[in-house]
């Protein structure tokens, strides 16, 4: 006799849901880019390299090739920075609109 196994633990409504492994993922909490521990600032530039190469192949997609000066600001901006433009890339209609100045 074949048993199933549910892979998720739906006992604790409302404190996400447990996967095969035991971690539990809870939505509400869930962010798109999730920042560094605190304290972990060293642990925050892996993050945010990976979140300029996400930016730039979406720039590369939608305008085509990019100039030298937005590669250069895109690779010495912080994290936050960037995590601006790649909300600004979905709806931009100019590389103006995405790199326009932080308010």
């Amino acid at each position: 006799m074949h048993e199933r196994h549910d892979h998720h633990d739906r006992s604790n409504q409302g404190e996400g849901v447990r996967d095969s492994k035991g971690d539990v993922f809870e939505p509400e909490r869930a962010t798109l880019f999730p920042t560094a521990e605190p304290g972990g600032r060293g642990r925050d530039r892996p993050r945010r390299d990976n979140r300029v190469s996400i930016l730039t192949r979406l720039l590369r997609r939608k305008f085509g090739a990019l100039p030298p000066a937005i590669l250069t600001r895109m690779a010495t901006a912080d994290a936050s920075e960037v995590d601006v433009w790649l909300e600004r890339v979905l709806f931009a209609a100019t590389l103006d609109d995405v790199f326009a100045p932080l308010q």
